[in-house]
């Protein structure tokens, strides 16, 4: 296998690795989506239905959803370690992608009690990047930090701007990490083992493969009182 300096595959080896990923995605895919699609059109019914076939169908739905988005999850991050995550790239400005990340979460820090202020440099220019993804990016930093947050607390979301890039910036006030402890917010590995649970650690793992792909970068800190989560992206490509 020929590897390239950042440890991923190349050539031949990659786009066998590659297409093998995308037959494994679809083929775990189209069953759940048919589970998904007939549960549909059960709640589609105009008639009288049941009350518990119409609950127990939303409740196959909302399972299959979210099946549906960590296969998808799941295998972006395999693709990540052969390439780099594919963009779709537009012009958008920075701090719109973030309030849209945080009305994505906004239900979740509710019933937390956990309030989010927000620090946004507007003049900061529109950038190209791929809205869908950096969106996740920053919705997975905000996840990360309501995770850590104490029901009651405030959690600080920023923009500004970092010489020739885009900082973007959660911070919480949960348990001060180790630089140790912070170095591991973005291992998948870790962050499951610590969670016992796929999500948190797929969520982070593609936050920073996402910052890669835009050739920013992904990171966390220690500060008093707390962490900061944040992604960096340049402001020209």
């Amino acid at each position: 296998m020929t590897v390239s300096p950042n440890g991923r595959a190349e050539g031949p080896d990659r786009q066998r690795a590659l297409e093998v990923l995308r037959i494994e995605g679809h083929d775990l895919r189209s069953p759940l989506a048919n589970i998904r699609s007939y549960a549909s059109m059960i709640l589609a019914r105009r008639d009288g239905l049941d009350p518990r076939i119409r609950r127990a169908a939303e409740i196959i739905v909302k399972n299959a959803d979210r099946g549906l988005r960590l296969i998808d999850e799941w295998m972006d991050f395999l693709r990540s370690s052969y390439a780099r995550l594919e963009l779709s790239r537009t012009t958008c400005p920075i701090p719109a992608i973030a309030r849209m990340a945080l009305a994505d979460e906004q239900q979740d820090f509710d019933q937390k009690g956990v309030r989010v202020e927000t620090e946004f440099d507007e003049s900061i220019p529109p950038v190209e990047i791929d809205p869908a993804r950096v969106r996740q990016a920053i919705a997975a930093l905000l996840t990360a930090a309501r995770r850590r947050a104490p029901e009651g607390s405030t959690i600080y979301l920023r923009t500004r701007r970092a010489g020739d890039r885009i900082r973007i910036e959660v911070e919480d006030n949960g348990p001060r990490p180790s630089r140790e402890e912070a170095d591991l917010f973005y291992d998948a590995e870790f962050q499951m083992l610590a969670h016992r649970r796929m999500e948190p650690g797929l969520e982070m793992a593609l936050a920073r493969a996402v910052a890669e792909a835009h050739g920013g970068k992904a990171g966390a800190e220690p500060v008093e009182g707390g962490a900061i989560h944040h992604l960096e992206l340049p402001l020209s490509t």
